[in-house]
């Protein structure tokens, strides 16, 4: 497959993306500005079960992310830190 405008291997290249970290500065943020931004396919998204993580970008309404009271993966709304149970619990 070629990837138009990344000169990394083939080992770093899958599902069209490249997951080469070339912002070394932001390896440990939830971003994808740290990865090569080639891609084979315009459109193709980083996957919340491929990262663990969810970018939130401005037409979100709703993320999975890990609630902050129980640490349960839950879809969350943006505004929202925590799952209901834990805000029912005022924790």
């Amino acid at each position: 497959m070629t990837h138009i405008g990344c000169e990394h291997g083939e080992e770093y290249h899958s599902e069209g993306l490249c997951w080469k970290i070339t912002n070394p500065e932001l390896e440990h943020s939830q971003t994808s500005k740290k990865y090569c931004p080639c891609n084979s396919n315009k459109g193709l998204i980083r996957t919340y079960s491929r990262v663990g993580w969810m970018e939130v970008m401005p037409h979100d309404k709703m993320v999975t992310r890990n609630c902050e009271g129980c640490d349960a993966e839950v879809l969350l709304s943006v505004k929202n830190k925590l799952c209901t149970t834990c805000k029912s619990q005022n924790r």
